[in-house]
């Protein structure tokens, strides 16, 4: 305690309300695993190595090249790659499987939805484990994403406590069965949702300099922790409309999945949530519901703030990364 050389290393065991002034300390969250928990709070008394570049990470292990646009660093994903500020380091992960030891000295991930192929059970963990550690985790997902017939990775979601939607953001009016069709492979900006996005919170980061969003192949997204855990939820304007798989050819061996889709339920005019933001232990994660807003199509185009959307995300998670190596 202050002016009393008494040094206080709280343990948080249970789910209770924290005293006022232990708010703003470090302590160990064993909530979900005590080892953890006293691991993370051992950490945070070692010395930061000098001259260490913060780094992000741009996942391209994960078959994201197999998409026909592609969210990789050399392609669509160059103008996001270099919006990030000249004083960190960006590197491309492209072999091998996310782990404690390969994620050690990251920062942030950037992780556009795997093509074709699903992240392992250990994977999602190691990285959960890396955000609740003090990493930042930019989740971006894809539409229909559990029902999608070819990926997704709502299993790394749920241990993040957030919750992607079986459906598919459209523009209002947008909804026959060719315009679900057309807006699967390319970018057609006739079929995506041009909106003025809302939000719970008008004065978060994120939120600085937003007006206007493209949103192509986005589902929605949900936090499903306790409500005053998140940080943010963004929602469209009503000039939208949410399409859900209803009938159609289901996956032969996995009948939650659509190989194809003969008919949609369609709800319109009403906002969707496409991005959420939260604390996780130490670490933050952002989740949209499109790698696609991201790529170097709608980052160039400055009719529209997706070029500031995407950095504004990336500071607020440094952000997380900087407290957490503060201790």
């Amino acid at each position: 305690l202050e002016d009393a050389g008494i040094k206080i290393l709280p343990v948080l065991l249970d789910d209770c309300e924290i005293p006022l002034f232990l708010r703003s300390r470090k302590f160990a969250d064993c909530r979900i695993d005590f080892k953890t928990g006293m691991r993370d709070l051992l950490e945070s008394f070692a010395i930061s190595t000098p001259g260490h570049i913060p780094t992000v990470v741009f996942d391209e292990a994960h078959r994201q090249e197999g998409w026909h646009v592609k969210p990789t660093i050399e392609l669509d994903y160059s103008v996001a790659a270099r919006t990030i500020p000249n004083q960190y380091k960006i590197v491309p992960h492209r072999h091998g499987q996310f782990s404690d030891d390969v994620m050690r000295q990251w920062n942030i991930l950037i992780l556009p939805i795997p093509f074709g192929t699903l992240l392992h059970e250990v994977e999602s963990e190691a990285i959960a484990r890396w955000v609740y550690r003090g990493g930042g985790l930019l989740l971006c997902g894809f539409y229909f994403m559990e029902a999608h017939h070819y990926t997704t990775f709502s299993s790394l979601a749920k241990l993040l406590r957030i919750e992607y939607g079986r459906d598919l953001i459209m523009r209002q009016g947008r909804t026959s069965r060719d315009d679900a069709i057309g807006q699967t492979c390319d970018i057609r900006r006739d079929l995506c949702a041009f909106v003025e996005p809302s939000s719970s919170d008008p004065t978060h980061p994120i939120m600085s300099g937003i007006l206007k969003v493209d949103i192509q192949s986005s589902c929605t997204v949900h936090w499903v922790g306790q409500e005053a855990d998140c940080a943010l939820e963004v929602r469209t304007d009503r000039n939208v409309s949410v399409m859900a798989p209803k009938e159609g050819v289901r996956h032969p061996t996995s009948p939650e999945k659509f190989d194809l889709v003969s008919k949609y339920a369609v709800e319109d005019a009403k906002p969707a949530t496409f991005l959420v933001a939260a604390p996780f232990g130490r670490g933050r994660v952002v989740a949209t519901g499109s790698w696609r807003m991201f790529v170097d199509a709608y980052m160039d185009d400055e009719s529209v703030d997706n070029a500031k959307l995407f950095s504004n995300c990336v500071c607020w998670l440094l952000g997380a990364s900087t407290e957490a190596s503060q201790g």
